[in-house]
C-alpha cells in the first residue's frame, strides 16, 4: 500500500489527507518567500505599505529569484515625492545584493504599480547580465580531454 504513495500513484493520493495552499492560508505564502530572499525589506518614504503593495512587489521579485538563485539581501524602498507637476512622483529603488556583487535599480512613475513593473524589469536584466559574466562558459573540447 504505502508503494504507491512513494511511487505517486495518483489514485492514491486523492483520497489522501495533505493540507492545501487553501487551509495553511496566507502562512504558506509567507514561508514560501522567507525561503526565497534571505533578507526581504520593503519599506515607504511618505507612503503605508499596504499588504496588497507588499504581496505585489514580492511577487514581482519572484522573477528574480527564477533567473538566478544566489540572492542574500532585498531591499525596496517605496516612495511617494512632494513635486507639484504629477508625474513621475511615485518611485521604486531597490538593492540586491547577490552572490558576488550588488545591483541597484531605480523607477519612477506616476503610478506606483508601474513604477514597480519598470524596476523589476531593469533588475531582472542587470541579473541575467550578472549571471552570464559568473557562468564558465569555456568548456574543453573533447580533442583535449583524451
Amino acid at each position: 500500500m504505502q508503494a504507491g504513495l512513494l511511487l505517486g500513484n495518483p489514485k492514491r493520493i486523492v483520497g489522501s489527507t495533505h493540507p492545501t495552499y487553501k487551509t495553511v492560508g496566507w502562512l504558506f505564502n509567507r514561508e514560501y518567500i522567507r525561503r526565497l530572499f534571505m533578507n526581504l525589506t520593503i519599506s515607504g518614504h511618505h507612503l503605508e505599505v499596504t499588504p496588497a503593495l507588499r504581496s505585489y512587489v514580492t511577487g514581482k521579485l519572484d522573477r528574480i529569484t527564477r533567473h538566478f538563485d544566489q540572492v542574500v539581501d532585498v531591499k525596496v524602498l517605496l516612495t511617494v515625492e512632494k513635486q507639484k507637476e504629477k508625474e513621475k512622483r511615485q518611485r521604486a529603488e531597490c538593492n540586491i545584493h547577490v552572490k558576488g556583487n550588488d545591483l541597484f535599480a531605480e523607477s519612477a512613475h506616476e503610478d506606483l504599480y508601474a513604477a514597480v513593473d519598470d524596476l523589476v524589469d531593469k533588475l531582472d536584466r542587470q541579473v541575467v547580465r550578472h549571471k552570464n559574466r559568473i557562468t564558465d562558459h569555456h568548456h574543453t573540447s573533447p580533442k583535449r580531454m583524451m
